[in-house]
């Protein structure tokens, strides 16, 4: 659930309000724009334990339609060869739909998929550090229609269904023109550990301070509002703050520990093609260290005047309000649909 305290309710009663120093949470974190990637928006299938559930259910049907289809169906009648496997059969077809995202979805498949050498760590992180981030603001007007399909049911009889379809009709994106930044990056050293792995969840914080930044920011907000407000019925807006390409989950190794040679994507996706997934989560999580790091920038329209050049610079006091976001790779994201 999203809370507000205000700004950014962009319709009410077909008139907007305010636009300037709204901020929004989902889960108590502030919000950071751009819509979830389809990673982020299954990412409750990611759970070790929901994957662990839903392994061995999916392990109980399997096994147990094998016992039947050789030892239970052949003898039966037609009922029971019938029915038992239009009602199971089914079910473990849903299972199956809600597991195979999970492979891709969890977590382990993701920082084995970005496993880099301590050097390319370094790299990664000096050139995010260099890299300018943007701000985009997005809208996406939309309506819903009501689609009727007609099936025929088992006894022959015609069955209609009706469901709502929402259909986007138009979207527009307008970057800021904020060209200069700085950052307020503290020093980065990957730590001393015994584990094998060291897990990198990196987040970004990116902000506005100057006056005039801010009016520029909310002169274009309420740009976008009013040249998209009547193209349809509803209407979401989303903005993005940050660095292109931000990678959050990053994996480095141990140099002092040796690598294990099934600690790669394909040994992952062999376990999850045996339901055993979930236990190779626990391995890996068991050899697993973890590391946070943030980054830290703030944008400005206009070249910074100052010579405040300070690392130990404390974010949090430019993270409220409309001007100031925290999340990881665009995730965090905000979407208020405007009704």
């Amino acid at each position: 659930m999203l809370s507000f305290n205000r700004g950014f309710s962009l319709l009410v009663n077909g008139k907007p309000v305010n636009l300037g120093g709204g901020s929004g949470s989902a889960n108590s974190q502030p919000y950071a724009g751009k819509r979830p990637s389809f990673r982020n928006i299954c990412n409750p299938l990611g759970n070790v334990y929901f994957i662990m559930v839903l392994s061995i259910v999916i392990w109980i049907i399997i096994l147990s339609q094998i016992v039947c289809e050789f030892f239970v169906y052949p003898d039966g009648d037609v009922f029971v060869k019938i029915m038992p496997r239009a009602f199971i059969y089914p079910i473990l077809l849903v299972c199956l739909i809600f597991y195979i995202p999970t492979v891709f979805m969890s977590p382990t498949y993701s920082y084995l998929t970005n496993f880099n050498v301590n050097q390319k760590i370094q790299e990664i992180v000096q050139k995010t550090i260099r890299d300018t981030p943007i701000i985009e603001l997005h809208v996406s007007c939309y309506h819903y229609e009501t689609r009727t399909q007609t099936t025929t049911d088992a006894n022959g009889r015609l069955k209609t269904e009706s469901r709502s379809v929402r259909v986007t009709t138009h979207t527009d994106s307008k970057q800021m023109p904020f060209e200069f930044h700085r950052d307020f990056s503290p020093p980065f050293a990957i730590k001393q550990t015994a584990k094998t792995f060291i897990k990198l969840d990196m987040d970004q914080k990116v902000f506005v301070t100057n006056e005039e930044s801010k009016k520029i920011l909310d002169e274009e907000r309420v740009a976008i509002y009013v040249s998209n407000r009547n193209r349809d019925t509803h209407m979401d807006y989303s903005e993005f703050w940050g660095t292109e390409n931000f990678e959050s989950s990053l994996l480095t190794h141990n140099p002092n520990s040796r690598v294990p040679k099934i600690a790669t994507p394909f040994w992952y996706q062999f376990f999850c093609l045996f339901f055993l997934g979930w236990a190779y989560t626990f391995w890996f999580n068991n050899i697993c260290d973890t590391q946070e790091y943030t980054f830290i920038k703030e944008l400005s329209y206009h070249p910074f005047n100052d010579e405040q050049v300070d690392n130990n610079v404390d974010p949090s006091m430019y993270m409220g309000g409309a001007y100031g976001f925290q999340f990881r790779g665009g995730s965090g994201a905000f979407v208020e649909p405007l009704t």
